[in-house]
């Protein structure tokens, strides 16, 4: 079967971390299904639809996803290379313990724009939002690209403002998926900048002073050779 056929693959291949890795993943779900279910698993049919819902992030007590769901005037477009709608930044209502409700416009058209928009992550506070968004640019060999880079987005009490964009991205690189610690002063995100391990690699940014220092990769022990991402 598959797994003797891994097993005996790796074998060979001692010195292939990667390889060793896979294994020891397969090993640790057999393992964990010996014990399953340890939860129950039930399909958020008030939110999932036919098209991509993903990344929820719990907000107070209700739920912020990414997925192709505002059909409105800035979402009416589609995605060139999918023939879909954009991906945008979505709010759902909790109305009992697995039942939401979709509730629009909470995020403005300045950042659920023309453009892919997420995944995002909040502050402890809930008053600080950052998130993915796909920009055009150009390359260094000035072909037209688009990158995902970073944006931050403040609330005044009443809104969302304007979002920002993140003091560090380089539009030469990817600068996605963030997640912030639960004090606010670490950031990690990916990104494919020069001296990485693979093709997307795990970075970190430190606060300091209220300005976000320069990316450090999270090293070899956390990145492979592949890609690393959400």
């Amino acid at each position: 079967d598959a797994r003797a056929q891994a097993i005996n693959y790796a074998r060979k291949k001692k010195n292939d971390i990667q390889l060793q890795a896979y294994q020891n993943s397969y090993e640790e779900l057999f393992l964990w299904k010996k014990d399953f279910p340890q939860y129950e698993i039930t399909n958020l049919t008030s939110i999932n639809t036919k098209d991509a819902e993903f990344s929820p992030v719990v907000f107070n007590n209700d739920l912020v996803f990414i997925g192709e769901k505002q059909s409105d005037y800035v979402n009416s477009v589609e995605f060139g290379w999918t023939g879909r709608l954009y991906l945008s930044i979505n709010y759902a209502e909790r109305e009992n313990a697995d039942t939401f409700k979709i509730k629009k416009n909470v995020f403005p058209n300045s950042i659920n724009n023309d453009s892919h928009n997420g995944p995002i992550c909040f502050n402890k506070e809930r008053t600080e939002i950052i998130f993915t968004r796909i920009v055009k640019t150009r390359d260094i060999d000035n072909e037209v690209v688009y990158k995902p880079q970073m944006f931050i987005s403040q609330f005044n009490g009443k809104k969302w403002q304007k979002p920002v964009s993140f003091e560090q991205n380089n539009k030469l690189y990817v600068f996605e998926h963030p997640a912030l610690s639960t004090d606010g002063n670490t950031l990690y995100f990916v990104s494919d900048m020069d001296g990485g391990y693979g093709g997307t690699d795990i970075y970190i940014c430190n606060k300091e002073n209220g300005l976000w220092s320069n990316p450090k990769n999270l090293g070899s022990i956390i990145n492979t050779s592949k890609d690393e991402k959400f």
